[in-house]
Order: structure tokens, then sequence, then C-alpha cells
């Protein structure tokens, strides 16, 4: 997929070892990675949970993984589209990130997380009148929010490189973004051993 390059480059770059991680979100994934898949997960609903507590100690692979395994097994589960969505947001994949939150919000129009995202993209790429319906929808469902505003809305065009391709709008993007992410995710694995 040659349209993907630049993104999965982006995404391996964010993945380098030496992520600071507290005792506390350690702790967190070690008992999301005890419930996960077990009989207290029967429907394995906790890979979204799990997969954003690997996105927040800097461990995308593995967050990555989990969300292709998880969204190919419930495909309508909205907190893994968000957590896709804010990987994304924060990997600096526009367009990957408008599809996952564009994604959750078919399923829940009013998923505060998944608007967020998806303004800071529309922000990214100019989009000034959905981005300003967005604004006004999330000000609805959180008055608060207008203080955070301003921060997301100093997304700039330069704070999220665009991906070298378009990809195919489809629904089975998201299943092949996240597959060509494991594939430079596992090239990356063989070049480090090469190297080191």
């Amino acid at each position: 997929m040659p349209g993907l390059s630049l993104a999965c480059f982006l995404l391996l770059l964010a993945a380098a070892p030496g992520a600071r991680v507290t005792e506390a979100l350690e702790q967190e994934i070690r008992t999301l990675r005890s419930l996960h898949n077990s009989e207290r997960d029967p429907d394995g609903r906790v890979f979204a949970p799990l997969a954003d507590a690997y996105r927040r100690a800097g461990r995308i692979p593995e967050a990555v993984r989990l969300l292709n395994d998880g969204l190919a097994r419930l495909p309508e589960f909205v907190p893994g589209h968000v957590v896709a969505a804010q990987l994304y947001v924060e990997q600096g994949l526009a367009e990957e990130a408008g599809f996952a939150a564009r994604r959750a919000l078919r399923l829940d129009p009013d998923n505060v997380m998944a608007l967020r995202s998806l303004l800071r993209v529309l922000d990214e790429k100019g989009d000034a009148v959905e981005a300003a319906g967005l604004r006004d929808h999330l000000l609805g469902l959180e008055p608060d929010f207008q203080a955070e505003l301003s921060t997301i809305t100093t997304v700039t065009r330069s704070t999220l490189p665009a991906v070298a391709q378009p990809l195919p709008a489809s629904e089975e993007r998201d299943t092949l973004v996240l597959d060509a992410v494991e594939d430079a995710i596992a090239a990356r694995s063989r070049a480090t051993k090469v190297v080191g």
C-alpha cells in the first residue's frame, strides 16, 4: 500500500522505546491484560481500554494490534473507534483519525471524545464550516468545553502531516490501515534486529 508509507513511518517513529510510563499506568495495563478475554470479559470488550492504556504508555504497536483484532470482532463497538481516532490524532494521521472518529459518531452521534478528535482533524484541514458546527454541538453537550476549545483550535496544518495518498473511502479502510501499520511494525522489528 504505497499511500500508507508515510503514515506507517510516523507510527513507527512514535513507537520508539523510552517512553516514560508511571507505575500507576503499568498497574492499569497489568490489570486490563488479566481481564482481557478472560471469564470476566466474555464479549472481549476490554480490548478498547487496554489499547487506550497502551496508547497512553507509548506502546503504539500493541495498541494497534489490539484495535485491529478487537474492531475486526466488534465493528460496532464505539470505544474501540474512539481509541483509534485518538491514537491517529496523536500520531499525526489526520485522514485515519477522521475516518475512525466519523465511524464512532455514526454509531454514537454525541460521543464527546470522537467529536473532539474529529474537531482537531477538521481544524487541521481548515474545514471551518464543519468545524464550527462541531464546536456548537460540543458546547451544547459540554458547556464547560469553551476553555478547552482554544487549545484544540490551535492545531495547524503543519502540526499534522498529510498522508502521501488518500486512503479508499470504504468501511474496510480502518482494517487496511491497521494491517499496514502491523506490517510496518514487523519490518521495523526485523530492521532493529539486524542493526542491534
